[in-house]
């Protein structure tokens, strides 16, 4: 009579258990399913690039339209002004940095350009055709502590990072 109570009683334990459990992993996966979408735009990302003075770039430039960011502006290279133009499009994520991949360029691959006004150590990255920024120096991105970018897209020229748990 014992035995049978007590494996009752554990059966009815490890019910409950696995109850819990479930209900535990619904509530997690519908917090992890949230995010906040936070646009982002051109003057955003423009500051990001101003915030440290780049030597040789002058008149940088950030257009979102359609799926594509494009970022211009003049370099000086041995007392010639080249206009430049870079065209991104937003490639992956990790943390809250978001990768963009160089789809088109004028000039040609001018790899000395894009190390110039890409590679900021902490804010902003270039390495094998893909450029990395760092949302967090954003302010209203700063400003949400915890979380990471979820999703993005292009929208209404902006752009768009969904924040979540």
């Amino acid at each position: 009579m014992m035995k049978g109570l007590f494996s009752n009683l554990n059966n009815k334990v490890n019910e409950i258990l696995k109850e819990e459990s479930s209900f535990i992993t619904q509530v997690k996966n519908k917090i992890e399913d949230k995010q906040v979408q936070i646009p982002i735009n051109s003057e955003m990302i423009l500051y990001i690039l101003k915030k440290q003075e780049i030597e040789g770039i002058s008149n940088l430039d950030v257009t979102i339209t359609d799926d594509l960011m494009k970022i211009s502006g003049i370099a000086k290279k041995m007392l010639l002004s080249i206009d430049f133009s870079f065209d991104l499009k937003p490639k992956s994520t990790s943390g809250r940095v978001i990768t963009f991949e160089v789809v088109g360029m004028k000039p040609l691959n001018q790899e000395w350009i894009k190390n110039r006004v890409f590679n900021k150590p902490k804010v902003l990255s270039y390495h094998s055709n893909c450029i990395s920024i760092d949302i967090n120096e954003i302010e209203s991105i700063k400003n949400i502590p915890v979380g990471k970018i979820k999703g993005f897209s292009i929208k209404d020229n902006k752009l768009l990072v969904g924040l979540g748990v």
